[in-house]
């Protein structure tokens, strides 16, 4: 065999690995610039059939139950994901988890060497209020967001306070990334401009960024609810994933998979909302002050950290004790 026909046997078997990820921070927008980036036509986003509302597929974040399951079937599972798009597009992938899980920069680096990694963040305090109500299903029946501040850590594996620690997180995947593989967004941008934002994305991923319409730029995704209805909706989707498996894939991904995954989004409040997304989302009990304060102490180093890292006061842009 010649060096051409071996070179060209290996090409058509190699696997199509992603592009890209979108790596979190968990309630930060995510979901936002993934169902935006399906718009652009030479991008593509893998997602999991499992999940109607977010999507993440959920791989190397294996200090998570679904990335532990999903690791143990194998990186040949993970980039199968990727094998159905047309050639000529990027593909990439959002787990919003990967940011926070500790063995996630290792694991990326390890499988995906050359990956660029899109991070977006978002006020921690604020992030940290909408997290626990999205996960107020996983966490114990009757614990309050002023209970899960004053202990100061997590419980059940849900990172609702871990997950705003940024400088931290991203110090990790420094030491195993190049600076320029990394994009880091914020989420007041994409409030304040939202285009403007979602065209650097593509400047960074090397694909036109002008004359893309992004028809989802001004909506809200995946906003959530603290309603009773939305909260039981979870907790019954959760008793039924686990207990019945076969049953719970069916009902997402069967012949009524459309109105079922409708009627749920409308239930907990994610059914993508054609307001500007600069418009204030009431969906959540306002934050008593003190537990805010709290909060924002929590957070104030690695705010002051992540400020030097990234060139910008978010002490200015973060710290709002009266709202």
């Amino acid at each position: 065999m010649s060096d051409a026909q071996h070179f060209e046997k290996n090409s058509a078997q190699s696997p199509r690995k992603p592009d890209f990820l979108i790596i979190g921070a968990p309630r930060s927008g995510t979901t936002y610039i993934a169902k935006n980036l399906e718009n652009h036509p030479s991008i593509a986003i893998a997602a999991s059939k499992d999940d109607p509302f977010a999507n993440d597929l959920h791989f190397f974040d294996v200090n998570t139950p679904k990335g532990m399951e999903n690791y143990s079937r194998g990186i040949d599972w993970y980039f199968q994901q990727f094998q159905h798009f047309p050639k000529n597009v990027l593909v990439g992938e959002k787990t919003a988890d990967y940011l926070v899980d500790i063995d996630s920069p290792e694991l990326i680096k390890r499988h995906l060497p050359a990956v660029k990694l899109i991070a977006i963040l978002r006020d921690p305090v604020e992030r940290a209020q909408s997290h626990f109500w999205h996960s107020r299903h996983r966490l114990p029946a009757g614990l309050s967001l002023s209970d899960l501040v004053q202990r100061e850590q997590d419980t059940n594996n849900v990172w609702v306070l871990e997950s705003g620690f940024y400088s931290k997180q991203l110090n990790r995947y420094f030491q195993y990334f190049d600076k320029k593989q990394i994009l880091i967004l914020f989420h007041e941008d994409i409030q304040n401009s939202p285009n403007k934002t979602l065209q650097a994305i593509c400047e960074f991923l090397g694909v036109e960024a002008d004359n893309i319409e992004f028809k989802d730029a001004f909506s809200r995704i995946n906003s959530g609810s603290s309603s009773i209805a939305s909260q039981f909706i979870a907790r019954v989707g959760a008793v039924l994933r686990n207990a019945s498996p076969r049953l719970y894939s069916a009902m997402l991904n069967g012949p009524l998979s459309k109105v079922t995954k409708l009627i749920l989004q409308t239930l907990r409040g994610k059914k993508v909302r054609s307001t500007s997304h600069q418009t204030p989302d009431n969906t959540y009990p306002k934050l008593d002050t003190a537990t805010r304060r709290k909060l924002f102490e929590l957070y104030k180093s690695d705010i002051e950290q992540l400020s030097e890292m990234v060139d910008r006061d978010l002490m200015s842009l973060w710290n709002k004790p009266g709202s």
